[in-house]
């Protein structure tokens, strides 16, 4: 009979040891190639491809933007931070003389949405973006 119950409580055991645990975010939920749209009302709107390596908080990577006219397209190297759900970037013309940009988003699911504001430059403009994580 003992040996019968401490059978069955090691069997108990295992079966706890065993069961699934519930499913955790991903560490590093911006890492990876992500495409969207942005609003620019003289120029209209861009498509966005950004490439994101995350590691911890710290973000970097490329971007870049094209306007069906090709005024405006332009592309570089970004930087940023990411506190759940907050992301912060700042892209970075590879044009010496370009503006660059300062973004504020947030990540829902994998997707990005927010605004951006132009920097370093006298062409103040800004606008909403979105991007999709691919």
């Amino acid at each position: 009979m003992i040996r019968h119950v401490a059978t069955i409580a090691a069997l108990c055991l295992l079966a706890i040891g065993c069961a699934s645990s519930p499913s955790t975010a991903p560490s590093a939920p911006l890492t990876g190639s992500w495409r969207g749209t942005s609003g620019n009302t003289p120029i209209g709107t861009g498509a966005i491809s950004a490439m994101i390596v995350q590691s911890g908080a710290d973000l970097s990577g490329t971007w870049t933007i094209a306007f069906p006219n090709g005024a405006g397209s332009d592309g570089g190297a970004l930087t940023g931070t990411f506190t759940a759900p907050n992301v912060t970037l700042t892209l970075r013309s590879a044009v010496p003389q370009a503006c660059g940009y300062l973004a504020s988003a947030a990540l829902t699911d994998n997707r990005m949405t927010g605004t951006y504001a132009t920097f370093g430059c006298a062409q103040g403009l800004s606008g909403p973006f979105e991007l999709s994580k691919q």
